[in-house]
């Protein structure tokens, strides 16, 4: 590349392109923030309040257990593909596209991708499915490929319901500067150097108004240079796809207003989560103090205390007279049964927002 546009797409449409990227990620960070906690209430060490510290305390697992029971339920019901004619005169091709799909969907591992899928969904309230051409299988002639795209390289423009409405969509992924530099030798030599290892390669999807209507269009670009670019090849004049949308699809939980993404059930349940744990330390300390007896000792008592605290010893050294007054112990209140209640409450809460109740 010589900094000049070779084509429609050079160097200051990718310039652009990164521009618009930043702002699309700027403006998604509070829902990757939120995401990463949502992995480390999965991960069961979601951040606390206060003292409690979830890498020193007790943790329950009740949250991890409502998810994995739901995606058990989807696997149990993992669906069988059935095409409907929508007319007399499609029967024969639904017929045929009925044997047909489900032996594409075998050979590209859906069932996996399906797995994944539905365990993110739950997660974090969106699953991505990509749906791609790749050339590299069935010995170079190029099949469907289907994969499970992680959400978080994803990013679209703000305020969209919809993904086909999003005029620009980014999918970046890390590769290896060696593979970026022998895959692309020529471009390679223009890029920006950064001096790390890893460097982002992004898929620059984006739509164009044709003769046929909108048309779909993909620029794969690194640091700054471009990879490729479909208006660039005459071979892709009216896009990368007929059907002029996007190859990923989004499936959502919980949707939200005024965006393609979902809430998941840890979104929903990390609140009842954290109550339990937080009375279970709280009684389980409680506990603890009940049966591990303290003591005052009089500094005056002359008592030997490694003795006093080691309960294996018969015989304890005193140097003077040991009263009432020279040793007490310490007290603890027994918290009341209601504080158990109201942890059984938060543990049926769960279950009750989950689904997820005994009987089932």
């Amino acid at each position: 590349m010589n900094g000049k546009t070779i084509g429609r797409i050079g160097k200051r449409e990718v310039e652009a392109a990164r521009e618009r990227l930043r702002n699309f990620r700027a403006a998604l960070a509070p829902r990757r923030a939120r995401m990463a906690e949502n992995e480390a209430w999965w991960q069961m060490r979601g951040r606390m309040p206060g003292s409690f510290q979830r890498d020193t305390d007790g943790v329950s697992g009740w949250l991890f257990n409502c998810v994995a029971n739901k995606h058990a339920d989807a696997m149990d019901s993992y669906p069988t593909l059935s095409v409907l004619p929508r007319e007399p005169s499609d029967e024969a091709a639904a017929e045929m596209l009925s044997r047909v799909l489900p032996v594409i969907l075998e050979q590209c591992g859906f069932e996996e991708v399906y797995d994944r899928c539905w365990l993110e969904k739950l997660k974090n309230g969106t699953a991505c499915y990509g749906v791609f051409w790749n050339q590299d299988k069935r010995g170079g002639e190029g099949d469907v490929d289907i994969r499970a795209v992680s959400v978080e390289n994803l990013y679209w423009e703000p305020g969209i319901e919809k993904l086909e409405q999003s005029r620009d969509l980014f999918y970046v992924t890390m590769m290896e500067r060696k593979e970026v530099e022998a895959r692309w030798p020529l471009q390679a030599r223009e890029m920006e150097q950064s001096g790390e290892d890893l460097c982002p390669v992004v898929d620059w999807y984006y739509k164009r108004r044709g003769p046929g209507g909108n048309e779909v269009h993909l620029c794969k670009f690194c640091g700054g240079e471009v990879l490729f670019a479909s208006e660039n090849d005459p071979r892709y004049a009216r896009g990368i796809y007929r059907h002029g949308m996007y190859p990923f699809v989004l499936d959502c939980l919980y949707p939200l207003r005024h965006s393609p993404e979902g809430l998941g059930m840890i979104d929903r349940m990390k609140g009842a989560q954290m109550r339990i744990d937080l009375l279970q330390n709280a009684i389980t300390e409680n506990a603890l103090e009940c049966v591990n007896n303290r003591w005052f000792i009089r500094d005056s008592a002359g008592i030997n205390e490694e003795e006093f605290g080691d309960h294996s010893n018969k015989l304890v050294h005193v140097a003077g007279e040991v009263d009432d007054g020279s040793v007490k112990p310490i007290r603890v209140e027994a918290l009341n049964g209601n504080y158990l209640q109201v942890l059984e409450r938060a543990i049926l809460e769960m279950k009750e927002v989950s689904g997820n109740r005994d009987a089932n």
